[in-house]
């Protein structure tokens, strides 16, 4: 486990993890981060899923429009904003990807259900203030479909493709003007859930003062 976030806090990666992970990211515009959410807090999620609302959300700005269906649950969003919002996340997703100096990680959870037309269509989420995004699978069973693709804006050459199914697992991935990304749509009956964010330079969030006032379970 080379990269993990647990309540405890940070599991850093070995220096030659870190070479590795750096590599790939270089060559792929993207990194899987193997079981970097604790297990137990994926369990404790999960379950809070389950009976949690949910909002429909409409991507209008995409083309076509997308949909997919957002957590609403602040007890959730302030545990996990808690946990990613840390000195030792920022510093190694900074010596991973070699990204700017981060602000804060700023995200949302969100559900695809199959056959519901739940997508996320080509887009770039390049701002001027997103560097690097981060997707992390908070589901406990392997979904269909759902993979995430990565290709250049202009020529359209696919340079990655992953399918995260593992819980806990991450995918780590860079925002560009020259990159675009989508997820496909999920099918057979596993419905998929991930949080899925990305790492700013505006706003720099007071790190000290978000952990005081965390919901901490």
């Amino acid at each position: 486990m080379p990269f993990l976030v647990s309540r405890a806090g940070v599991c850093q990666p070995s220096s030659e993890e870190m070479a590795t992970l750096k590599d790939e990211f270089r060559e792929r515009h993207c990194v899987t981060l193997k079981g970097f959410l604790d297990p137990r807090v994926v369990s404790w999620l999960r379950a809070r899923l389950d009976r949690a609302s949910w909002a429909r959300i409409v991507h209008e700005k995409l083309n076509p429009p997308s949909v997919d269906l957002m957590l609403e649950d602040d007890v959730a969003i302030g545990v996990l904003l808690a946990m990613t919002n840390t000195h030792a996340v920022f510093e190694t997703v900074r010596r991973l990807t070699g990204c700017d100096t981060i602000g804060c990680y700023q995200f949302r959870v969100y559900r695809m259900d199959a056959g519901s037309g739940h997508t996320d269509t080509w887009h770039g989420d390049d701002d001027g203030n997103r560097m690097v995004t981060l997707s992390i699978n908070v589901g406990l069973e392997a979904f269909e479909g759902g993979a995430l693709e990565i290709r250049e804006r202009g020529s359209r050459r696919i340079v990655h493709r992953v399918h995260n199914t593992g819980p806990g697992d991450a995918i780590l991935f860079e925002i560009g003007e020259n990159l675009e990304h989508c997820v496909q749509e999920v099918t057979g009956s596993v419905s998929k859930y991930a949080v899925a964010g990305w790492f700013q330079r505006r706003p720099a969030i007071d790190l000290g003062g978000l952990v005081r006032r965390s919901t901490a379970w």
